[in-house]
């Protein structure tokens, strides 16, 4: 027998724009954050997503266009006040643009770091920041082959992927 929870349906574009009496381009628009909506209208379709409980699925649309809001950022650990305080300032800057953060510690494993970014990489990132110039061959070899922008971070003695930014 299946749950009242399972056997929900889940709430579409099509049940909001309905209820807020608008099309469902227009539903995309103020979800997406794009073109012009007026104010009036963009309260009308928050309150009929809340209503019906829609949550706007923004991986399908940056599959879509290959466009993604997420930045992934793997550090190599949070033990260290140095990397909360860089993932709060990368936070802050992404914020600005509404880029997402999406974080994972390696607890300095080139393993488990590769391990984070391939995981990553499958959500289609903006971009990628990762600590340190020292990684993995074969992490290299796959970053360098994407198209995937790279930012190593606190180090610029080596070669790297892409951009880097930090201290000698």
């Amino acid at each position: 027998k299946r749950s009242r929870l399972s056997s929900a349906k889940t709430p579409t574009m099509t049940d909001v724009a309905r209820i807020a009496e608008v099309s469902q381009m227009t539903v995309s628009r103020v979800m997406r954050k794009s073109g012009y909506v007026s104010d009036s209208v963009v309260e009308r379709v928050y309150q009929a997503a809340a209503q019906v409980g829609y949550v706007h699925n923004r991986l399908a649309g940056g599959l879509a266009g290959a466009d993604s809001s997420l930045v992934g950022v793997v550090l190599p650990t949070l033990q260290n006040r140095v990397f909360s305080e860089v993932l709060s300032g990368v936070t802050n800057a992404l914020s600005d643009i509404q880029v997402q953060p999406v974080f994972g510690v390696s607890e300095y494993s080139q393993d488990v770091e590769s391990a984070l970014v391939l995981d990553m990489l499958a959500w289609r990132p903006q971009g990628l920041i990762i600590s340190g110039l020292e990684h993995s061959t074969s992490l290299r070899e796959t970053l360098m082959a994407s198209s995937i922008r790279v930012a190593e971070i606190m180090d610029v003695d080596g070669s790297p992927i892409g951009s880097c930014f930090g201290f000698s």
